[in-house]
């Protein structure tokens, strides 16, 4: 019924249809609602009526019951019971003694259940109500003697017996459904004529809004002297003038429209050609810029790797001549050199990275191996600040096929920065089987006991240039590269890092890494730009970490 409705009102034919149909359902529901009102009044009128004749019936069998039950025949009690059956709807007539043995019966139907109730003193009670019929009942008494009929004692009222009277409920049932039935008729036949009138009546009032209409759905292919005639009822005027201002102001946008659109056109040719001609600078920007860096990277590196190794013959010579002045000094130029060529590699490594140039080095190689080489870099680190380091690799590790150089170079980054900002405390390295997505990993965590970070600080710990803040900066040194580069190469062989850190407790770092790295670099294309020979490409692989204690001073916390 929901549905059906749902279908009858839907907004799909004209308004006049919509109109009829909510009048239709209106003065259906209306007629429903009231013949189901007065038939219900009626019934319950004629209801009562009936109730109030059982009553009568039940009381009057009663006081024509005494004789019966005094004596104990039914037969003194016939007459009575049939003088009750004669009225219309009276089907059955029990009299009851004061045990409920049945003493007489009269009727269609013995009902076998019988109902204890005794009623009140001179009063009759309706004991049972179903659909097809009511039960009443009605106490006998008697202050006749026994022993004479005829007299009359002056005691109280001796309750002999019970009478019983059913009746039918079939006189309502039909008197409901007449007076239904006639209601429907008449309402019906009053709302057929109500809708005629209002058929026409909403026919004249819709008419201007079926011409309205017809003009808009021509405005549709254009809207040029697509103009409504002011005519009909006063709303229909107020909207068609409504339309036709609309009209105008329309036709009046679409030349501005026009007008614009060809300035826009130009325009946008004008800007096409500007931003063609900046893409190229830009383009020719970039390239100039990875020349530039690996020009100077290789003129920066030449001499640097002759300091370099020139100190360390130096400082050779000077252990030979047991010179500590001399060698002191070479020591620190050495770790300078190193310091300086490291920072070099990383500026370059991060200029491939956002150029999408930076290449992976695929081997097979042991974890536990690997980890020795670092353990054997990160030594003097460690001593720097007194502080402690364990390492927790399990033997059986396994294996990796991945770019070794730039796992070796990430760790060191992180203990390096673990060691610089822990103090007498412990700096941890845990290697764990796991797994990364679906495959099979390794997960590399570095804890300390440092000066930790806030939480702001952790959401900016990994972008170029930046560190925990400038305070950082000027008490610990670094770049901000470090990281940063770490978490590109990690990304690029299919792992990630993560990090959590307490304020003055220490950081959690932790790599998550495949055993089959996925090569995601564009070592396809062109890369001689930044790849200027074999010796750089050398340097760039060979990781490059202070490692005495003058060489620690300048450890970045990256």
């Amino acid at each position: 019924m929901k549905n059906i409705l749902k279908n009858l009102m839907a907004p799909k034919g004209s308004f006049l249809y919509q109109l009829t149909v909510s009048f239709i359902v209106g003065i259906t529901t209306l007629i429903l609602v009231a013949s189901v009102v007065t038939s219900w009044l009626a019934s319950n009128r004629t209801e009562s009526d009936l109730i109030k004749q059982g009553h009568q019936i039940t009381e009057n069998l009663a006081r024509q019951s005494t004789l019966a039950l005094l004596y104990g025949e039914g037969e003194n009690a016939k007459d009575a019971a049939r003088g009750a059956l004669a009225f219309p709807d009276v089907l059955d007539v029990y009299i009851y003694d004061t045990a409920f043995r049945l003493i007489l019966h009269e009727g269609k139907t013995l009902e076998p259940t019988i109902i204890y109730f005794s009623p009140l003193v001179n009063s009759s009670a309706l004991i049972l109500d179903t659909e097809t019929h009511w039960r009443f009942r009605a106490p006998v008494y008697s202050q006749v003697s026994q022993d004479n009929e005829f007299v009359v004692l002056n005691t109280k009222p001796e309750l002999l017996g019970y009478t019983d009277v059913v009746l039918s409920k079939d006189t309502l049932v039909d008197t409901t459904t007449n007076i239904f039935v006639v209601n429907s008729i008449i309402f019906f036949s009053l709302a057929t004529v109500l809708l005629l009138v209002l058929r026409f009546m909403a026919k004249r009032i819709t008419q201007p809004l079926n011409k309205l209409s017809s003009t808009m759905y021509n405005a549709e292919s254009s809207v040029e002297n697509a103009y409504a005639d002011e005519d009909g009822p006063q709303e229909a005027k107020v909207i068609a003038h409504a339309f036709n201002q609309m009209i105008k102001a329309i036709n009046e946008r679409d030349k501005e429209l026009k007008n614009q659109n060809l300035s826009l056109e130009n325009r946008v040719k004008n800007r096409t050609v500007e931003l063609a001609e900046a893409r190229d600078r830009a383009i020719e920007a970039s390239k100039t810029k990875s020349r530039f860096l690996a020009n100077m990277s290789h003129e920066l590196r030449t001499p640097l790797n002759a300091i370099i190794g020139y100190s360390e013959l130096l400082m050779e010579d000077a252990i030979d001549k047991d010179n500590q002045s001399s060698y002191s000094d070479l020591h620190k130029i050495h770790g300078a050199g190193v310091h300086l060529l490291s920072l070099i590699n990383n500026i370059l490594d991060l200029s491939k990275i956002e150029a999408g140039k930076i290449d992976l080095y695929l081997e097979a190689f042991t974890v536990k191996a690997m980890i020795s080489d670092v353990l054997v870099v990160i030594e003097p680190l460690v001593k720097k600040n007194n502080n402690t380091f364990r390492v927790d690799c399990p033997e059986n590790i396994g294996s990796m096929c991945s770019d070794e150089t730039k796992i070796r170079q990430s760790l060191l980054n992180l203990i390096s920065n673990a060691c610089k900002f822990t103090k007498n405390g412990e700096v941890s390295l845990v290697v764990r089987p796991h797994k990364v997505n679906t495959h099979e990993g390794i997960s590399f965590q570095v804890s300390d006991q440092g000066i930790g970070m806030t939480e702001i600080q952790v959401n900016n710990i990994f972008r170029e240039f930046t560190q925990a803040d400038s305070s950082t900066t000027r008490e610990y040194g670094g770049t901000g590269l470090g990281l940063a580069i770490s978490k590109h190469f990690c990304e690029m062989m299919g792992g990630y890092i993560r990090v959590t850190s307490v304020k003055d407790e220490g950081s959690i770092f932790t790599i998550f890494l495949p055993r089959v790295a996925n090569n995601t670099s564009t070592s396809e294309e062109d890369d001689e730009e930044l790849d200027d020979n074999n010796d750089d490409k050398k340097l760039e692989n060979k990781t490059v970490v202070p490692d005495t204690a003058d060489e620690i001073d300048h450890a970045e916390r990256e």
